[in-house]
């Protein structure tokens, strides 16, 4: 009897070292996974403390201030030249600009105006115009292409305006438009001087122009021709804002000593540009101030993002 009892208590004994280990792993189970949960949503708390911070539009002042030597980079050298500037973040409430009110004869730029006021009044693009030989004028690379007489689709006079700067393109999609209702489209969006100076081309302000640029971006994300208009816009023709493998989609306006470039910089991070000058035989002016607004550019996005890490994991 006395051996059955041993036998008995040894056993009890085991089965409860069985269960009292049991019951540690567990706990010690759950308490690991309570504590891996909880790391768990503090990350994807903190994850999302950083995306909202890269997504808030305002740059912190700090920030601000470590841009000051870059501006005045930018400043001094734009000082040097007749000079419209602006540059504007698309992401972020940042802007620059230099004598950006100043009216310049404007010449091709007009042609921005003409696609986005098709696009925005969803005119369909398949209509026609028949091309007449009053319509022909010189630095029209696409429309000689054409027959005088045909009819000539309301798309490929857009694409032509905006890829080449078409000048024929550009004045038999004025008549198609009409002046009027082009300039008091221009003036609805908030430009100041579009359509005036006696010609079909007409004055312009860099002021302008970021508002032209502002719609068009609006246009190719949301329209559904928009596509064609971005298509357009990425070319190489006289395309100044692009260096190294930096590209941008633009607009030029080239006239006598007049030459401008307005653009938009299709990326993540994206922004606009124009710069309007009187500098024709020197265009690498307008490269050189493409080059330093991407420096700026640049540090505006690496120094959020450090700021904004900071902010969230530290």
């Amino acid at each position: 009897m006395a051996r059955r009892k041993k036998k008995k208590l040894k056993g009890a004994f085991k089965l409860l070292f069985v269960l009292i280990g049991a019951f540690v792993l567990l706990n010690y189970l759950h308490t690991y996974e309570v504590t891996e949960n909880k790391k768990l949503l503090e990350k994807k708390q903190k994850d999302q403390n950083y995306q909202q911070c890269l997504n808030d539009r305002e740059i912190p002042e700090e920030i601000v201030n470590n841009l000051k030597a870059l501006e005045n980079s930018l400043n001094e050298y734009i000082a040097k030249y007749n000079v419209g500037f602006k540059y504007e973040e698309l992401n972020y409430d940042y802007s620059l600009s230099y004598d950006s009110d100043k009216v310049f004869y404007g010449a091709s730029l007009i042609k921005l105006v003409d696609a986005i006021y098709l696009l925005d009044n969803d005119i369909d693009l398949s209509l026609t115009k028949k091309y007449e030989s009053s319509y022909k004028r010189a630095f029209s690379s696409k429309m000689d292409k054409r027959t005088v007489g045909e009819n000539v689709s309301l798309k490929d006079l857009m694409e032509y305006a905006i890829s080449v700067s078409d000048n024929t393109a550009h004045l038999m999609l004025i008549d198609y438009i009409g002046f009027d209702k082009l300039q008091n489209y221009g003036k609805s969006l908030g430009g100041k001087v579009i359509l005036q100076g006696g010609d079909k081309f007409g004055n312009q302000t860099a002021d302008d122009t970021m508002i032209y640029l502002n719609k068009a971006y609006e246009l190719i994300n949301n329209h559904k021709n928009g596509e064609l208009l971005k298509n357009a816009m990425l070319n190489t023709e006289d395309n100044h804002l692009n260096f190294d493998n930096i590209v941008f989609g633009h607009k030029y306006g080239s006239y006598a000593s007049y030459y401008h470039d307005i653009g938009i910089y299709f990326a993540n991070e994206p922004y606009l540009i124009s710069v309007l000058t009187t500098h024709d035989s020197n265009r690498s002016i307008v490269t050189n101030i493409s080059k330093k607004v991407y420096e700026i550019h640049n540090k505006i996005v690496e120094e959020k993002e450090i700021y904004c890490y900071n902010l969230a994991y530290n």
